[in-house]
């Protein structure tokens, strides 16, 4: 075991006889709409940048396109990935299983607030 495993390893009291981590959108691909998700948050982005470009051209210094692409991900890809991907019954989290009790904890992040549950 390398100083960075030992480092980033799960220390539990007590004995653990099964520990998982679901993958990134394990629940949306279990849904069947992963792609659908995807293109959703891809057209929120396209919505903001092409609004931001509207909005440039009535400047008196039009700014370049590339500008505006970068403002339509913090205005319409972030957002849409917050809303559509990382809903709270959507996230993944972590399994561990111990002789008398399951442990599941999630974790989520959303505009107004960060949070975590874990079920017993």
């Amino acid at each position: 075991m390398g100083f960075w495993e030992f480092l980033t390893k799960k220390r539990y009291f007590g004995s653990v006889l099964f520990d998982w981590k679901e993958p990134w959108c394990y629940r949306c691909r279990l849904q069947g709409d992963l792609w659908t998700r995807l293109a959703i948050v891809l057209g929120m982005w396209a919505a903001a940048s092409g609004l931001l470009l509207f909005f440039f051209v009535f400047n008196t210094q039009p700014n370049n396109v590339i500008l505006a692409l970068l403002l339509g991900v913090g205005f319409g890809l972030g957002p849409g990935f917050l809303f559509v991907m990382n809903r709270r019954d959507l996230t993944g989290g972590s399994i561990t299983i111990k002789p008398d009790e399951i442990l599941r904890y999630r974790s989520y992040v959303s505009l107004s607030s960060i949070g975590g549950w874990c079920c017993r």
